[in-house]
């Protein structure tokens, strides 16, 4: 997939529908998602604006570590359920989207975070 969200991301966005090319083999075309594909809300993300990439990592670390629960865990859900989607673990977004929920929920997230932190040696 390629995505552009409606509101300028370069990611599946929350605060309406997402462009895609998909792309199989040779062959394109063209699809829009939205939150409601995955089980979510639409929502503003004005809030999330990070000013630099420390923030936005942080936000990011507070998503995986389960200490956010807002919209900028939904952002991160979306976002992993678009990649689990592609790559075949299920064919449905909503399904996806609940693995991620779990991937998060149990810890999951977080200790593959720490390996590829580890294993970068990026702090």
């Amino acid at each position: 997939w390629v995505v552009h969200g409606s509101d300028g991301l370069d990611e599946v966005t929350l605060s309406g529908p997402t462009f895609v090319i998909e792309v199989t083999g040779e062959t394109t075309r063209e699809i829009e998602v939205s939150p409601n594909d995955f089980g979510l809300n639409v929502c503003s993300l004005e809030k999330l604006r990070a000013v630099d990439a420390d923030g936005s990592a942080r936000t990011i670390r507070e998503v995986i570590n389960g200490t956010r629960r807002d919209e900028a865990r939904a952002l991160v859900v979306a976002n992993a359920a678009a990649a689990l989607f592609v790559g075949g673990a299920t064919t449905i977004l909503r399904d996806a989207a609940r693995i991620a929920e779990q991937s998060i929920d149990t810890g999951a997230a977080a200790n593959k975070l720490e390996l590829l932190i580890e294993a970068t040696n990026v702090s």
